[in-house]
C-alpha cells in the first residue's frame, strides 16, 4: 500500500465522528457523530453535503446503507431508525426501541444485528420490522460489534459478537434463518 494524498476532506460535524459508511454502487457516504446527527455526502460535487439527519437525541454510533435508497442509524438514545432517501420529510419510516444504547450495526440478507450496551444482541427484519432474535447477556460488558455470516459449505447462519469484556462469541442461528424465509 502506497501512501498518498487525501482526495477530499469533508467538514460539517460539530462532534467526533463515530462511523463512516460508503454506498456499494453510488458515490455516497454516510458519517455519524457525537453531535447527535448523521450526514449524507455526495462525492461527485464540491459542496458535497446532501442532508443532515436529526433523528437521534444522543451520539449516533453507526449508519449503514441497506439498499439503494435506504439506510439505518443507531444511537446511544436506544433507538435504531430506518430512513428512505426518497422521503420528503427527513423522518425515519421505521424505528426499533432497544431500551439500551445501540452500538455498531451489521446487516446480512435483510437481517439487522444490533449490539447493545446492556450486553444483549437483537436481530430485526428490515423488511417487516419484526424482532427476530435476542441473545441475552452472553458478554460481561457492553457488546460493541457483531457480524452475521453464512457458511460456504452449508446453509448455516452464524452470529459473532465482540465486547468490551475482550471476548468474541459465536452462535449458530440457523433456525432463525429458516423462520425468516
Amino acid at each position: 500500500i502506497e501512501m498518498g494524498n487525501s482526495l477530499r476532506t469533508l467538514y460539517g460535524h460539530d462532534g467526533e465522528l463515530t462511523y463512516v459508511s460508503c454506498h456499494q454502487t453510488k458515490p455516497l457516504i454516510l458519517t455519524s457523530s457525537r453531535d447527535e446527527t448523521f450526514r449524507l455526502w455526495d462525492c461527485r460535487i464540491s459542496n458535497s453535503l446532501v442532508e443532515i439527519f436529526h433523528g437521534h437525541t444522543k451520539t449516533v454510533n453507526s449508519t449503514l446503507f441497506i439498499s439503494d435508497n435506504q439506510f439505518v442509524s443507531s444511537s446511544d438514545d436506544g433507538f435504531v431508525h430506518i430512513w428512505d432517501l426518497r422521503s420528503t420529510n427527513s423522518s425515519p419510516f421505521l424505528s426499533f426501541e432497544c431500551i439500551s444504547p445501540c452500538n455498531r450495526l451489521s446487516l446480512f440478507n435483510n437481517i439487522l444485528s444490533v449490539p447493545l450496551d446492556n450486553r444483549d444482541i437483537r436481530l430485526y427484519s428490515i423488511i417487516t420490522g419484526e424482532k427476530l432474535y435476542i441473545q441475552k447477556r452472553a458478554h460481561k460488558r457492553a457488546v460493541q460489534c457483531t457480524s452475521l455470516v453464512q457458511s460456504r459449505n452449508s446453509m448455516e447462519l452464524f452470529l459473532a459478537s465482540g465486547s468490551l469484556d475482550c471476548q468474541m462469541h459465536t452462535w449458530n442461528i440457523q433456525k432463525l434463518k429458516e423462520n425468516h424465509r
